[in-house]
């Protein structure tokens, strides 16, 4: 299963014997819990996603539902 947003985030560079690079940001979190919710063998997209991609009209193999993510209640989201 996979999870998919786009947005803002913030990187930075952590550590200075064993350097780490990571992003954070609600883009980082809502696609985290987008695949956390998936089900098994799919790829779930917040609905804003699918419509700024892919067109709102092109949803032919995609399910749209809601699911409820913490820290932000029910978000409507394609499955494919």
């Amino acid at each position: 299963q996979a999870g998919v947003c786009t947005g803002p985030v913030v990187a930075s560079v952590m550590g200075t014997d064993r350097i780490a690079y990571d992003i954070f940001g609600d883009t980082v979190n809502t696609a985290a819990r987008c695949m956390t919710t998936a089900l098994p063998g799919t790829v779930q997209l917040p609905l804003e996603f699918k419509e700024q991609c892919c067109g709102a009209g092109e949803a032919a193999e995609s399910e749209l539902t809601t699911v409820f993510m913490k820290g932000k209640g029910d978000v409507s989201v394609y499955r494919h």
